[in-house]
């Protein structure tokens, strides 16, 4: 596999480091890869500077910054597969803050309420068993490390009104084992959202119980054609 390199061309200018962010695969969506190198330009250009072991929040998703043998900046971002926890890459992260944004802009809101990937939520126990169907609900969160998200499967086998069927944990990882549940939390609390899969995802989204249609030629309506 090929790495895509991308780097900033204004940092020097500045006194400042530039960085390399690094893509494992190509991604859907052309010119992603500026939303990151345009922040750190930006932000050198207002005085801003970065260290290695520095933690940059990128929607979602927290990215580590490190040393390069080049001397620029690296970007690292979370994988649980890796033995550190960390792959210099962003790809992932990007792409999963671009379809937080598109999801929020297609039922009519503007701002993405974007949790923290590393937040807790509740989970229903048998989530990760194989299922078409999936609830997603958010309420406001009870502190700084509860996401507000509420997990769960449809099956008719279990009451999720009973503790003894869910449990805390951290979002990404139920997000690792059910990728294309990252996309919908974004929506603020009071959202729910009625998911199906596998195969082509399709979602019924609510927020304070009333449906939003997707917006004719919005990235949901995509999903729903």
């Amino acid at each position: 596999m090929t790495q895509l390199i991308f780097r900033t061309s204004q940092c020097g200018r500045h006194g400042h480091q530039e960085f390399t962010v690094l893509f494992n695969e190509r991604p859907p969506v052309r010119g992603l890869e500026k939303t990151l190198l345009s922040h750190f330009e930006n932000a050198v250009a207002r005085g801003a500077t970065f260290r290695p072991g520095q933690f940059v929040q990128l929607g979602w998703a927290s990215l580590r910054l490190m040393s390069r043998p080049d001397g620029t900046l690296g970007v690292q971002e979370f994988d649980g597969q890796a033995e550190s926890g960390w792959v210099e890459s962003v790809d992932k992260a990007l792409m999963a803050a671009w379809l937080q944004k598109e999801v929020v802009l297609s039922v009519g809101l503007q701002e993405p309420a974007f949790p923290g990937q590393m937040q807790d939520a509740v989970v229903c126990k048998k989530i990760l068993d194989p299922s078409d169907e999936y609830q997603l609900s958010r309420s406001d969160p009870d502190d700084e490390d509860d996401s507000g998200w509420f997990l769960a499967c449809f099956g008719k086998d279990h009451d999720h009104d009973q503790p003894a069927e869910l449990r805390m944990t951290q979002l990404v990882h139920v997000t690792a084992r059910l990728p294309f549940i990252t996309q919908f939390l974004a929506l603020p609390a009071g959202a729910d959202v009625h998911v199906t899969s596998p195969g082509r995802i399709r979602a019924t989204v609510f927020i304070d119980g009333e449906e939003r249609v997707p917006l004719p030629g919005s990235y949901l309506a995509g999903l729903s054609d």
